[in-house]
């Protein structure tokens, strides 16, 4: 029967401490936001009990992550003193987005930014499968400096080397 349990966040930190001597200080935690994980809205104060310095919010990790409800980004700002990163990404899928996804994606930027988080987590690729240089230099000017970390969508590329070299161009 115990197999049936879902172990709660704080079970889970518990268990990987006392297993490996693990310091949680030092993690970078992606705390999905699902209904089912986040059922508990004191998982948020746990990531501060055990000070993990770090934390990406998403949803639906099991479709790659999706961006979360701003609602819960304004809560998690509030409960949590760390750098805290959001998850842009409107939608699961590959990541060649449309005109309309693009503009929804600013918003989301230009709100992110107005709740002060620490991080936006983003990536865009053309239909060829390179990165969306126009799109990201896009999502750049709209950061106002905040840090932006390229999303998984960098092992979709066709030649991730110069990926990479674009990504270093725009300073990500």
């Amino acid at each position: 029967i115990n197999d049936l349990i879902t172990p709660t966040l704080e079970d889970s930190i518990s268990d990987l401490i006392s297993k490996t001597g693990f310091k949680a200080e030092s993690c970078h935690l992606i705390l999905d936001l699902n209904d089912a994980d986040f059922a508990n809205i004191e998982d948020l104060d746990l990531v501060s009990k055990y000070q993990i310095k770090n934390m990406e919010l998403c949803t639906a990790l099991e479709l790659g992550g999706l961006s979360p409800d701003l609602e819960m980004v304004r809560l998690a700002r509030e409960k949590y003193d760390g750098e805290l990163s959001v998850l842009i990404r409107p939608r699961p899928g590959n990541f060649v987005y449309s005109n309309t996804e693009k503009n929804y994606m600013l918003a989301q930027v230009k709100s992110l930014v107005e709740m002060e988080i620490d991080g936006i987590v983003v990536g865009a690729l053309t239909k060829d499968y390179q990165v969306d240089l126009d799109f990201m230099k896009r999502l750049i000017d709209k950061s106002m400096g905040v840090k932006i970390c390229f999303h998984r969508d960098i092992h979709s590329v066709e030649f991730p080397l110069i990926a990479l070299d674009t990504l270093v161009s725009l300073q990500i």
